[in-house]
């Protein structure tokens, strides 16, 4: 299988890749502006899979994160659609739930409730732009939401790592929807029943 992944700055995209290479064809576009069609279509020829991650989200001005952030993602699916890419699959993150109570026990229908900046608001915008990319055009997508990398009640490395190698050949359902997204998370506040099932991880919660 040829994969792209779009770039290593998100530490769990950076352990993942060892783990791809081994089995995969893996070209990864490191260093670049996403936002530049002309940069990223040098990396799509062939690609069956688009490994993209808005969960690790570099300082800068608002107005210039989600610029960035979320036209750079659409830049991506938008070349990787034309190159017949058939999935694409976002690494995104729970903390647009973070105003919730932490009492409540939070599961994949909850409508996520983000800040008024750029770094609460672009996991939710990019998950949004990859939904309406898998209903406008033929291609599958599959969001993980990770909790707080290798903390207690977040996502372990190795458990993130999991998903994005399950989610590679999760068998979804050609009559469905064509985008799913799950919780990828240790601790009882997000259950990841749904994301073990489907993509058969470990663990029991």
């Amino acid at each position: 299988m040829r994969i792209w992944v779009t770039g290593i700055g998100d530490p769990v995209l950076a352990s993942a890749l060892d783990r791809l290479e081994a089995k995969h064809d893996v070209v990864v576009s490191e260093g670049i502006d996403l936002r530049d069609p002309e940069a990223v279509k040098l990396f799509v020829s062939g690609v069956e899979v688009v490994v993209h991650s808005c969960a690790a989200i570099k300082d800068g001005p608002d107005e210039d994160v989600l610029d960035r952030e979320v036209r750079g993602a659409y830049v991506v699916l938008e070349a990787a659609c034309d190159k017949k890419a058939k999935r694409a699959v976002l690494v995104s993150s729970l903390a647009f739930f973070d105003e919730y109570d932490e009492r409540y026990v939070i599961d994949e229908a909850w409508r996520p409730r983000p800040e008024a900046d750029a770094k609460s608001l672009v996991p939710l915008l990019v998950e949004r732009t990859f939904r309406e990319f898998s209903r406008s055009r033929p291609v599958e997508t599959i969001c993980l939401r990770l909790g707080q990398i290798d903390q207690p009640k977040g996502t372990p490395t190795e458990l993130a790592v999991d998903a994005i190698e399950g989610a590679l050949t999760l068998q979804m359902d050609p009559e469905g929807y064509r985008s799913v997204l799950y919780h990828v998370c240790e601790g009882e506040r997000f259950p990841s029943g749904s994301a073990r099932n489907a993509l058969s991880l470990g663990g029991n919660s």
